[in-house]
């Protein structure tokens, strides 16, 4: 989950800070964060759900 948690840490930082240089940076992390994540978290949960079909996750 640490993927999909990395965005609105990012997010939290800019809210936090007071650079808007800074700021703008952040938010530039993490929307480019929560697209990896789209790409990513898919695929792998469908990983899981190969490896582990017989389970409450699947």
């Amino acid at each position: 989950m640490k993927m999909s948690n990395s965005s609105q840490i990012l997010r939290g930082k800019a809210r936090q800070t007071k650079d808007a240089d800074a700021k703008k940076e952040l938010l530039k992390q993490a929307e480019d964060a929560t697209k990896d994540a789209d790409a990513k978290l898919p695929d792998m949960y469908k990983e899981v759900l190969a490896k582990h079909p017989g389970t409450l996750s699947a």
